[in-house]
């Protein structure tokens, strides 16, 4: 008798990613729009439905700390009980950790089809290792190599750190911000909502306006394309801060082991950052250059990299650290 599959699963503000694996075998994902859904429970027993095969075990990482058995999906206002989605579910094992946990579980998978280089530097995969990227929001996550055969992750909430701006036109964009919200935290423009404050902040230091209801996508797709519009402002400022917080984290958790960012929006701007200044930025620290200069930094392009991480949690081949919110299992 075959034993029950388990479901993998990403869950993000916008949209959710899931598979399923029976042995070795896993099926073609599939991505679902959160906004379709009124809970976490609802989306879940929708995609079990689905795949149509017998669930015993389930991983899913989501756009939020996990820190108890009650959990909030930040950017969509979600929360559910861990042990009571199990049981609603049916399920043997529900396993939950932070989404960008997921991503850093699955390391160890992806091969140079799955990332594009920033820039020079090292890959040193028994060194710290740091995985950020704005989605919805803006995660971060460390990997820690030890003694142990199992690699420890760390999930934070590095989204919620101050904007570093330094250039006159980043501090007049973050005088309008600070007008408007109080506290300017990274997450604020760096994530997909974030672009869009940004634009409008651009807009409001030239006294001029924007367009009624434009999107990140639309701000992404006009500065690709048009040089010496402010949507490309919008664009190089925004690699420029995120290269500035990358730099940041590295050298707190000491990541010489590699930075690796994530998301579709930074997919979607792949061609402009090769002559941004994200590398300069996140290199740009006076005497922690050196600790920097020869750090390689990648994109993960594998848009289902955190369904490998869940799978490779629930086989039991990573460790994610639950002291700090990391890992919870029902």
């Amino acid at each position: 008798m075959n034993a029950p599959a388990v479901l993998v699963g990403d869950i993000g503000g916008t949209n959710a990613r899931l598979s399923v694996a029976e042995g070795d075998r896993q099926s073609t994902p599939i991505v679902l729009r959160c906004s379709n859904f009124s809970s976490l429970e609802q989306l879940l027993d929708h995609a079990i439905v689905a795949f149509g095969v017998k669930i015993g075990e389930a991983c899913i990482g989501i756009a939020g700390p996990v820190i108890g058995d009650e959990v909030n999906i930040t950017n969509r206002g979600w929360t559910f009980s861990i042990e009571g989605t199990r049981k609603t579910l049916r399920l043997d094992r529900f396993v939950v950790v932070n989404d960008f946990a997921a991503l850093a579980a699955a390391l160890p998978t992806l091969d140079a089809n799955s990332l594009a280089r920033i820039g020079g530097g090292s890959l040193r995969p028994s060194m710290p290792q740091l995985i950020i990227g704005p989605g919805t929001g803006l995660g971060m996550a460390v990997v820690l190599h030890g003694d142990s055969t199992k690699p420890l992750i760390l999930s934070g909430e590095g989204g919620y750190v101050t904007l570093p701006v330094h250039a006159e036109r980043e501090i007049a964009a973050w005088q309008v911000l600070r007008a408007r919200h109080g506290r300017v935290s990274a997450e604020r423009v760096l994530c997909g909502s974030g672009i869009v404050e940004l634009h409008k902040a651009l807009a409001a230091v030239d006294a001029t306006d924007t367009a009624s209801g434009i999107s990140s996508y639309d701000i992404v797709e006009r500065g690709v394309a048009d040089a010496f519009s402010r949507e490309r402002e919008t664009l190089e400022m925004f690699l420029g801060l995120l290269g500035d917080v990358c730099g940041n984290a590295a050298l707190t958790c000491g990541a010489r082991g590699g930075i690796f960012l994530n998301g579709e929006l930074l997919i979607q701007m792949a061609p402009l950052i090769s002559g941004s200044s994200l590398r300069e930025r996140l290199e740009g620290k006076g005497r922690g250059r050196p600790f920097l200069a020869d750090v390689g930094t990648f994109i993960i392009t594998d848009r289902f990299a955190a369904l490998k991480g869940c799978a490779r949690i629930l086989a039991g081949n990573e460790h994610v650290s639950d002291r700090l919110g990391g890992d919870h299992a029902a």
